[in-house]
């Protein structure tokens, strides 16, 4: 063990080294505690300098909330890694998948930003759609493919199809029957679509598709209007009483 590195063990908290500054602890360091703001310096171990706390990119994970290593450094390391290996990078790149937290974000920001440029999204857009419009010929095309064949799989395979879907009914039936009397209360209690068509197609030779959203509409209101008299007497016949 030299001189120097014995002193560091002997020397007092606080005392300073023969050669050197005196030395800081780390709780008073304007450089890890972040006293100073950005005037304050850290140094690279790549590079050996000394920068600005915006330089680095910042850490959790450590004490002075910064990276090791500098801007700079960091980026030159990410091409030597990627000039080593690009496809390792770009098979990651293809299959990265986003958090549902990330995807939202990005779609309310991008959302918002094209609300605030209209025309530069515009432009964009047409740019985008020059270049890609071969792709997504091919798309519509393979839609157009895999929806004639789901076509023509289900018209051969009908049978097939109403066999299974009674053996699943068979095997799920006191469940699928709480299921659908639990739904049709909540349509009642709600007021549903279905339920308010229901009524109107009973005694008439109508199905529900031929009823229109306006007349569905009446129809609610006249129910809730229905209840909201039949819940008055109710109320009046039990002060009475």
């Amino acid at each position: 063990m030299t001189a120097r590195v014995r002193a560091r063990f002997v020397a007092a908290p606080g005392s300073a080294i023969p050669g050197q500054e005196p030395r800081v602890s780390s709780g008073t360091d304007p450089v890890r505690s972040g006293v100073g703001g950005v005037t304050a310096k850290k140094r690279c171990p790549s590079c050996c300098k000394k920068k600005l706390r915006t330089e680095f990119h910042s850490d959790r994970c450590r004490k002075d909330g910064l990276d090791s290593r500098c801007k700079a450094c960091r980026r030159a390391q990410r091409q030597r890694e990627y000039a080593a290996n690009p496809e390792k990078f770009r098979a990651l790149a293809r299959n990265y998948v986003p958090p549902p937290e990330v995807r939202k974000r990005r779609s309310e920001r991008s959302s918002a930003y094209n609300k605030a440029h209209p025309e530069k999204y515009r432009v964009w857009k047409q740019k985008y759609d020059r270049a890609n419009r071969p792709k997504k010929r091919a798309a519509q095309q393979r839609r157009r493919a895999e929806t004639a064949y789901d076509a023509e799989w289900r018209r051969r395979s009908k049978g097939k199809i109403k066999a299974a879907m009674h053996r699943y009914y068979e095997r799920h039936k006191p469940a699928l029957l709480k299921k659908c009397k639990a739904k049709n209360k909540e349509g009642v209690a709600k007021l549903g679509g279905a339920y308010v068509r229901s009524l109107l197609t009973a005694h008439s030779p109508l199905t529900a598709k031929h009823i229109p959203s306006e007349v569905v509409e009446l129809k609610r209101a006249q129910l809730k209007l229905r209840r909201q008299v039949k819940n008055l007497w109710h109320s009046q016949k039990t002060s009475k009483s």
